[in-house]
C-alpha cells in the first residue's frame, strides 16, 4: 500500500503543529506521497504570502 499525505497535514507540520516523523513512524516501510492537487495548494499558499520571512520559510519547507 502507501501513505498519501493531505495538504492540511503538511501545513500543520510547517507551522510546527504536527511532527510528521512521529505521525508516520508506523508507516516507515510504506511509500509516502502527496497528490498533485495538494502540491498545487501548497504552492498557491506560498504565492499568496507575497514575500517576507514567512514566505521564505514556507518555500524552504515545500522544497
Amino acid at each position: 500500500m502507501g501513505v498519501l499525505i493531505d495538504s492540511s497535514s503538511l501545513i500543520a507540520a510547517e507551522r510546527g503543529e504536527l511532527d510528521l516523523e512521529v505521525a508516520l513512524r508506523h508507516d516507515l516501510d510504506e511509500e509516502v506521497a502527496i497528490a498533485a492537487v495538494s502540491a498545487s495548494e501548497l504552492l498557491h499558499g506560498i504565492h499568496r504570502l507575497k514575500g517576507g520571512a514567512k514566505q521564505a520559510r514556507a518555500e524552504r519547507f515545500v522544497e
